[in-house]
């Protein structure tokens, strides 16, 4: 696998507030081409805003 650089992106939601996380896009293989795309969060409550986010909307109607 390629080289990732990390980057920290802020993510704003409708659903939860906002979320930080880490982003890498390592390439797969040596030459440029596919890559694979991570965020992974930086803090707890980001952890805890994605869980929320798994989380199935309630049933209205």
């Amino acid at each position: 696998m390629g080289s990732a650089r990390s980057k920290r992106k802020q993510i704003r939601d409708a659903h939860v507030p906002l979320l930080a996380l880490d982003h890498a896009a390592p390439w797969l293989g040596p030459d440029s081409g596919p890559r694979m795309v991570t965020y992974v969060p930086v803090d707890e409550v980001s952890r805890a805003r994605l869980t929320q986010l798994q989380e199935p909307a309630p049933l209205t109607g």
